[in-house]
């Protein structure tokens, strides 16, 4: 019986920009691992539900994740808060 692959949700913000680019090019280096692309701008989180892994670019989105420890913070420019 095979186990069923490690899910890694990408928390991307709009479609086609850059975390969204970003997390498509990391997804092919990684073709072990199911990998969901979530745009909680326009379905909000609850793609991520079942995710073995949750890469989010905003720590404002955290107190939607509750305690999890699933969750790796991708922060890599003030910018995104402008």
């Amino acid at each position: 019986m095979n186990a069923r692959p490690m899910v890694v949700a990408w928390i991307v913000d709009q479609p086609d920009w850059a975390y969204s680019h970003r997390a498509h090019a990391i997804s092919a280096c990684l073709p072990q691992y199911e990998h969901r692309l979530v745009c909680y701008s326009k379905v909000g989180l609850g793609p991520i539900a079942g995710a073995d892994l949750i890469v989010c670019p905003d720590p404002r989105l955290f107190p939607h994740f509750g305690a999890s420890q699933r969750v790796v913070l991708n922060l890599n420019a003030v910018k995104i808060f402008a």
